[in-house]
């Protein structure tokens, strides 16, 4: 299986002075894992353009924002907000000031079919995603 997980390190006191000063964190989400295309098969990358550059969509959570603004597991993603996405630190990067509720504009190829394509895309809450997860799961990796 692939590896999963994955975590965000910050020092404890960084953790409450956060806490302290913005109350409730709202935390933005596109509401999908990716993953570097470079791991994808040669099946796959066969299917797009020469020179592609981007991060797959490996879960798009049925009841996301990903989902709603037609995103499907497998499209590649190659810039939001105009940053080009090439590693998977570069969609938390590209959305890092993005708040929930605002849009973001995403950029990706579906494999198989002409042309890249540009949606917009409402931010979610991940909390709001974490509370309807059963307890025992457990993030995919690459999921912000």
């Amino acid at each position: 299986g692939k590896p999963a997980g994955g975590g965000y390190f910050a020092p404890l006191s960084a953790m409450r002075r956060l806490r302290a000063t913005r109350g409730d964190a709202e935390t933005p989400t596109p509401g999908l894992g990716v993953d570097e295309l470079w791991q994808q098969s040669e099946e796959f990358i066969g299917k797009l353009p020469a020179r592609t550059v981007g991060l797959v969509a490996s879960v798009v959570r049925p009841d996301g924002p990903a989902a709603r603004a037609g995103l499907q597991a497998q499209d590649v993603l190659t810039a939001a907000n105009g940053r080009p996405l090439v590693r998977i630190a570069d969609l938390p990067r590209a959305l890092r000031a993005g708040r929930p509720g605002e849009s973001v504009d995403l950029r990706f190829l579906r494999p198989g079919e002409p042309g890249e394509r540009t949606i917009q895309l409402v931010l979610g809450r991940a909390e709001d995603l974490w509370a309807s997860e059963p307890a025992s799961a457990t993030p995919e990796k690459g999921t912000p």
